[in-house]
């Protein structure tokens, strides 16, 4: 016990060693200048420790994934903070922060969020904030004498990317699907011709259409930079063939490099084997996480049979079976295109098309065998 007797309002006790959580129980007597006596009593419990942390996870429409999550909502976000208590003085309030570091708010700088426990929804992301930018948040939760604990989220990623799906390639999956590239394909080519100019020897009735702005005169038409010229396209002139090029240069662009061919014996049920494309670099865009892939079969271009999978949330973006319960044309060429949807809805891959043929028949055999005695 600690006995002062005080003149004044107020005073500072050092030197006690008290402890965390330790009740301290005060008395205070007073006397007047004629002796008169009153007496108060009351305690204190001791609040050396912040709280207990907690932690904050980001939400719906964020998917978790490998120590990262993802979202493809780049103007909001929402989080779920958890597991704080105190059982000292109680906690207080919650300030939430958003940065570019574990800890920072340099994106977005601390606020009271205490009114909207659990899970603060909505929070708006700066519209200057890049695309494809990691993004942290962090939660300070207080008690009544000052002390506060931080829980910091997983770093996230908002981005507008589609998604990427790709076929598991070179396996045979269930149902006896083989994804096959055919050697026997030509690559398509687009192939320009760029001249800096040319000159019509022939110049009776020429229409010169080719070079926006440009005076025929004298039978040369000089010059023409980045013509492209393709057997007299845009040259309307009698005897085309009197075009002679000049200083001409060629680029090709290849428009399809190699064509995969879906193979199977069944008719009732496709089966694929997917692969999503998670990439968090800094020279690759990531890609929001999927939720449904949309299928669609068409023949000559009609669609015969159309519907959605969904994907698991847990996936890890390595192999996922793909079922599409449908019937296929019987021993016809036709195509299948998948297309992967994320969580909102808000982006969609490119759709990703395999041309199909199943045939339950085996193949026929229109040669012949013959044996032969001896040394072959």
């Amino acid at each position: 016990a600690v006995r002062l007797y005080l003149s004044i309002q107020s005073a500072v006790i050092s030197g006690l060693n008290l402890t965390d959580r330790e009740v301290v129980h005060v008395e205070l007597r007073t006397w007047n200048v004629v002796g008169a006596e009153a007496a108060s009593q009351g305690q204190v419990v001791m609040d050396l420790s912040p709280p207990d942390l907690g932690r904050i996870d980001w939400a719906a429409p964020a998917i978790q994934w490998a120590g990262m999550a993802y979202q493809d909502e780049i103007a909001t976000t929402s989080v779920t903070i958890t597991g704080f208590a105190d059982t000292g003085s109680s906690i207080s309030h919650y300030l939430l922060a958003l940065g570019t570091a574990p800890g920072a708010s340099d994106v977005s700088p601390w606020w009271d969020v205490t009114s909207q426990l659990p899970t603060i929804t909505n929070i708006t992301i700066p519209e200057a904030y890049p695309d494809n930018a990691t993004l942290y948040a962090t939660v300070r939760c207080y008690d009544a004498v000052g002390w506060y604990s931080e829980a910091r989220s997983m770093p996230i990623i908002p981005t507008a990317t589609p998604p990427k799906v790709t076929l598991n390639d070179g396996r045979t999956w269930a149902n006896g699907t083989v994804l096959f590239r055919d050697p026997h394909f030509v690559p398509r080519v687009e192939t320009t011709v760029n001249c800096t100019q040319f000159t019509e020897t022939n110049c009776t009735n020429v229409t010169q259409t080719l070079c926006a702005n440009t005076t025929v005169l004298n039978c040369t038409v000089l010059p023409c930079v980045n013509v492209t010229i393709t057997e007299c396209a845009n040259v309307t002139q009698p005897e085309c063939h009197n075009v002679t090029r000049q200083n001409c240069t060629s680029t090709e662009r290849v428009l399809q490099a190699t064509r995969d061919v879906l193979l199977q014996r069944h008719t009732d049920s496709i089966t694929v084997e997917l692969v999503q494309s998670f990439a968090a670099s800094a020279t690759v865009a990531p890609a929001a996480p999927l939720s449904t892939v949309a299928w669609a079969l068409s023949l000559n271009g009609t669609v015969l049979s159309a519907g959605q999978a969904a994907v698991p949330q847990d996936w890890t973006g390595l192999q996922v079976p793909l079922r599409i319960t449908t019937s296929v044309p019987e021993c016809l060429w036709s195509a299948l295109c998948l297309t992967g949807i994320t969580a909102s809805g808000r982006n969609a891959s490119e759709p990703l098309c395999r041309e199909l043929f199943a045939c339950p028949h085996p193949p026929a055999f229109a040669g012949s065998v013959q044996l032969w005695r001896g040394v072959p």
